[in-house]
Order: structure tokens, then C-alpha cells, then sequence
């Protein structure tokens, strides 16, 4: 190859890259283009993380990173967030990530961001030629949308939990929608879910993570292909292994965020209480008396002086079966919630101790025995990973 023509092309870059290179729709030119973008990859983990080393790997000059402020790397991260590893366990998100791509392509340089807020929201998405939202949560996709929308800035949003996935195009062309164009209001949070609470198998969101790096090579290299996903919104069936693509709107005038009479002003705006029906957050919502309470250190005093109680976990029954303390009996949160499972909670005088996994649960349980009539009733303040931190490291935690 004549260098004097493709100036940024070198003989390390052919080695490195030949195998796109090759391809006519890419080339040199392609390449040439990868190398002075800039891309934001907005959470590090089962999306993030094989977006961020695919496109690592396909020489992408600049990738920012940026997850929640403290959010480290942890075991029941490994299965799915393979830039992570045993060795960093407990390591911020964003520095594990970049020790990662920096292992796979030294030639990239790293932007480290500690925060993606409303604060900072515009000025970090107007810094990169396309964002991907690779985050698991309502308010966060919210958040990272309006940035983008303001900013004009083309977004790449990835999606997965169970075995299901999708990706689509956000605020690419002027008539393109935003997330907000799709979804004007937040869904109930009762059809929300989250890794966390709903589990996913790992190459699910591998698969998502990959096509989201696969679909920003193709814009940033301006290959000319077929259409992409540009109003169009690819959906992944992992259980039968199928892809499908559904046609989606165009923008709307009307639209909170990118219509012609938006005011939303985005460092002013409650993405945390938006995204709950817009609801604030109100931790005495459900007017649970404190001396209902007990912390994980007075429920192992309780358990150690033989006081006669009767411990009931109310996690969904698949959570119980992973792991559960000795004595509990399975009484998950949801059957309780129905006409039969409050006459069995109307049963009975002996004490009650409630725990859960977080201390969430409990609390809701609490005040359905409260209202039942039960008196002699607690649950456990922070639930079974507060017992795991603060008890019995070897508790499992997940």
C-alpha cells in the first residue's frame, strides 16, 4: 500500500486491521474515519462491555466511559461483562473497562467519566460523534435520550433482560424520534424489570452489546450497506434464537424533548421521579413504625438466644431456591398480595420476622401484615445482603 495516499493508514495499522480492511465497502477510508471518532459508551456492563471491545478492536480513536458514580465490579457481574474479571472485583466499572480495552488496543485513547447526570448530561454528549446507551434502567435511557436530542448527537440504544433483546437508532437524522418520541410516559413498574430482579443469560446482552458496536462501525465508517436501524427496531428472541425488525415512528412535533415548542430543561428535570410515574422518592411511604424494624445484628441476637419466631423470606421463589437462611419458609411477596395469601397471613399469633433480598419487599410485606391485624411482626433492615455484609460473609450474594 502506498503510504504517501493513505497517510494514516501504516503498516501496523494493515496488520492490525487487515481482515476489515478488505472488505470493498470499508477499506482504508473506513478505517481512516474509526480512527478520529469518538464514541461515549454510556454503562459498563453486559451491553457496554462487548461494545466497548468490539469497538476497541476495530480501532476506534476515542471511546469514552462512563457508569453510575461507585459502581464496581462484582461476581454476579462475570457471567454476562466480560471486560471484567476476577482480579478486579470490587474495581470501579469504568477503570476496569479501560484496563480491558487498553489490554485489547493500546491504541486507543480513554476518556474516564465519573457520572452521567443532568448536569453534565449535554455537555457529555455533545463531546462524541454517537452515543451508546448501554444502561438498565428508565431514567438513565431518559437522561441519556434528551442529551442526545439536544445536542444532536446519534444514539445507539441496546436493551436486554431474560432472553430477549432490542436495539434501535435514536435522534440520528432530523426526523428521527428520540426515546421520549416512542415512549412519552414512563412504563408502570410493574412491567419493568432488571437484571437484578428478572435475571438474563449472559450472551444475551452479548449479542445486543455486539450489534450495538457492529451498527456504530457501519455509521462511523460511513459503509454504504442496506438501511439500518434508523426507525427501525430490531428485536432478539434468544429462547428460539429469531430476529425481528419492526418499523417504529418518525419524530414528533409534539414531543416534551426534541419538538418545536420543547421547554424541558434537562438539568432541572426528576429523571428518578419521572421514571416512577412522577412520583418523588418517599421512603415513608409506607408508614412502617421503626420499632417494626430490626437490624441484621439484632436478628443474629434474636437467633442466637432461641427466642421462639418464625422467619418468612418473600422473595420470588426461584431467588429462595438459590440460597435462603436455614430456617425461613418460602412466602413470596406476590402470593401474599392475593385474597388467599392474606387470609394465610391473618393466621396465626406466634412472632413474625420478614426478610428479603434488599429490605425492599419486606417492608411492603410488613405493612400488609401490619393491616391484617398482626402486631408481633418485623423484618430485617436491609434484608439478606445486610446479613451477607454485616453477619455472614459467607452468605451467598447475588
Amino acid at each position: 500500500m502506498n503510504g504517501d495516499s493513505n497517510p494514516s493508514i501504516n503498516a501496523s495499522d494493515v496488520e492490525r486491521y487487515s481482515r476489515q480492511l478488505l472488505i470493498p465497502q470499508f477499506g482504508p477510508s473506513g478505517q481512516q474515519k474509526l480512527e478520529k471518532s469518538r464514541v461515549l459508551v454510556v454503562g459498563l456492563g453486559g451491553l457496554g462491555c462487548p461494545a466497548a471491545l468490539y469497538l476497541a478492536g476495530a480501532g476506534v480513536g476515542t471511546i469514552g466511559l462512563v457508569d453510575r458514580p461507585n459502581d464496581v465490579v462484582e461476581k454476579s457481574n462475570l457471567h454476562r461483562q466480560l471486560a471484567h474479571s476476577e482480579a478486579r472485583i470490587g474495581t470501579n466499572k469504568v477503570a476496569s473497562a479501560a484496563i480491558a480495552i487498553q489490554m485489547l488496543n493500546s491504541n486507543v485513547a480513554i476518556e474516564k467519566h465519573e457520572s452521567f447526570e443532568p448536569k453534565n448530561a449535554v455537555q457529555l454528549a455533545s463531546s462524541y460523534n454517537l452515543v451508546l446507551d448501554c444502561t438498565d434502567n428508565v431514567a438513565s435511557r431518559y437522561l441519556v435520550s434528551d442529551a442526545c436530542a439536544v445536542t444532536k448527537t446519534p444514539l445507539l440504544s441496546g436493551s436486554a433482560i431474560g432472553t430477549d433483546g432490542q436495539l434501535t437508532f435514536y435522534c440520528k437524522t432530523a426526523d428521527s424520534p428520540c426515546y421520549r418520541c416512542i415512549f412519552p410516559k414512563p412504563p408502570p413498574s410493574s412491567c419493568v424489570g432488571s437484571c437484578d430482579s428478572a435475571g438474563v443469560l449472559g450472551p444475551v446482552p452479548g449479542v445486543i452489546g455486539t450489534l450495538q458496536a457492529l451498527e456504530a462501525i457501519k455509521f462511523l465508517s460511513c459503509m454504504n450497506l442496506t438501511e439500518d436501524l434508523d426507525r427501525r427496531m430490531l428485536l432478539f428472541d434468544g429462547s428460539t434464537c429469531t430476529f425481528r425488525t419492526v418499523k417504529i415512528r418518525s419524530r414528533v412535533n409534539g414531543c416534551d424533548m426534541c419538538g418545536e415548542s420543547s421547554q424541558l430543561e434537562i438539568p432541572a428535570f426528576d429523571y428518578e421521579g419521572f421514571a416512577r410515574g412522577g412520583k418523588s422518592i418517599d421512603k415513608k411511604a409506607l408508614d412502617v413504625p421503626s420499632h417494626c424494624r430490626i437490624t441484621p445484628e439484632e436478628f443474629a441476637e434474636i437467633r442466637r438466644s432461641g427466642s421462639s419466631y418464625k422467619l418468612i423470606d418473600v422473595r420470588p421463589s426461584q431467588e429462595f431456591d438459590m440460597c435462603h437462611l436455614d430456617e425461613a419458609e418460602s412466602w413470596p411477596l406476590k402470593s401474599m398480595e392475593q385474597s388467599a395469601g392474606m387470609d394465610r397471613i391473618a393466621e396465626g399469633t406466634g412472632r413474625l420476622i420478614i426478610v428479603c433480598r434488599r429490605g425492599n419487599a419486606s417492608q411492603t410485606a410488613l405493612r400488609h401484615f401490619l393491616d391484617a391485624g398482626r402486631t408481633n411482626v418485623c423484618d430485617v433492615i436491609g434484608g439478606l445482603q445486610a446479613w451477607h455484609q454485616v453477619i455472614d460473609n459467607n452468605f451467598p450474594l447475588y
